[in-house]
């Protein structure tokens, strides 16, 4: 037997004996929605813990919701049982709020409590859809509140970096106006409806996970 084929009856018996993969390949945070509203969300330094808990109760609800058959209807309505005990005690879901920021936050509280009584209406009468819009509205309420609450970035940037480059420690909004150089209606405006000289394109720079590249 040559060389080559020895090699190859080698690699065949090597093949058969081997022992199969033990090895379970998995989606980290598979739970957790990829939508740019989840990754702003879970970005955001929560230091608060019972706001942290409100959200963690509404994000498992959505992925209760995402089940497709038989959705644990139960373990929803306990969840938003405990948030609502949450809401009773408000101060200390403000707590961290700045003096200057109370009233926003305040206004914050108000629409997430009642996005929360319109889910557990929906949870109660077995409405997804409908559940999934108000759960997805109490988790916006939420975001909002923690990024009042969180005072700066949860970590020290390096000094090399932190002195040579700005930085965003938080969030901004950015909004930029494009316009063709020959001043045609290239652009559609959703709210009036017909063609615009100008479009808008809104940016939100995350500083809590990209503090240099956002400043």
């Amino acid at each position: 037997m040559g060389a080559r084929a020895l090699a190859a009856a080698l690699a065949a018996v090597h093949l058969l004996s081997a022992h199969p993969a033990a090895a379970v390949l998995n989606s980290p945070g598979f739970n957790v929605p990829r939508s740019v509203d989840a990754a702003l969300r879970r970005s955001t330094p929560a230091f608060n813990p019972d706001v942290e808990a409100l959200q963690k109760r509404m994000e498992n609800i959505a992925f209760l919701l995402r089940i497709p058959q038989r959705k644990p209807w139960g373990s929803m309505a306990a969840d938003i049982e405990a948030s609502l005990k949450l809401f009773e005690d408000r101060p200390r879901l403000l707590r961290g709020v700045p003096l200057s920021q109370l009233a926003v936050g305040e206004a914050l509280l108000d629409d997430a409590a009642a996005r929360l009584k319109q889910l557990e209406l929906a949870v109660r009468t077995q409405q997804p859809d409908f559940a999934g819009v108000r759960v997805s509205d109490v988790l916006k309420a939420v975001a909002r509140l923690e990024v009042l609450q969180a005072p700066g970035l949860p970590y020290t940037l390096p000094k090399d970096l932190a002195s040579t480059y700005p930085r965003l420690a938080g969030r901004a909004i950015v909004r930029l106006t494009l316009e063709k150089s020959d001043g045609a209606l290239a652009f559609v405006d959703a709210k009036a409806g017909g063609l615009t000289k100008q479009g808008v394109v809104e940016l939100t720079l995350d500083g809590y996970s990209a503090p240099i590249s956002a400043g």
